[in-house]
């Protein structure tokens, strides 16, 4: 085994520079899947892609792609709890019951206090009944859930009737 320079050492490509020296390099491949995530659309395997990548092998630029990556994977996330948490919403609705109290069950199943809760279920139902393009951009990890918050917040704010 001496004398044997392995391919890749915790995210770094190895390469000899000379008699028992070798350098260290980013592995190619992080980086590519960094830029991929960050250009393109996302997946359910986006994650399971991103968690083998060594943040200490990445350079520094890289390293804030990865950030951004993740973030982008947790706007997918996001976006898909939005509209099971609506449903659970919906689905107490259907039940004669108001839709406000879905907060209960949320935060048992969350592990929320109740405000907390009750403003979880409100922003989801703001953004799958009336912001739409909203989710939409939260799904497509454009845009991160804070932001989504926020515009739902400040919509349910101006006092306009849902429409659902």
């Amino acid at each position: 085994m001496a004398g044997t320079v392995p391919a890749v050492v915790s995210g770094f490509a190895v390469t000899a520079a000379g008699p028992g020296v070798f350098v260290l390099d980013p592995a190619p491949g992080d980086a590519a899947l960094i830029d991929r995530v960050l250009a393109g659309p996302l997946g359910p395997g986006t994650l399971a892609e991103l968690v083998g990548v060594d943040p200490a092998g990445l350079a520094g630029a890289d390293r804030v792609g990865l950030i951004q990556a993740f973030e982008r994977v947790a706007g997918l996330v996001a976006g898909h709890q939005q509209a099971a948490l609506a449903a659970v919403v919906a689905a107490t609705t259907a039940l004669g019951l108001d839709g406000e109290a879905a907060r209960h069950e949320v935060g048992a199943a969350l592990r929320l206090s109740p405000p907390v809760a009750a403003a979880r279920t409100q922003v989801a139902r703001t953004l799958v009944h009336r912001l739409p393009a909203t989710l939409a951009a939260l799904t497509a990890g454009r845009i991160g859930y804070l932001q989504a918050r926020a515009v739902a917040e400040t919509v349910t704010d101006l006092g306009l009737s849902d429409p659902a």
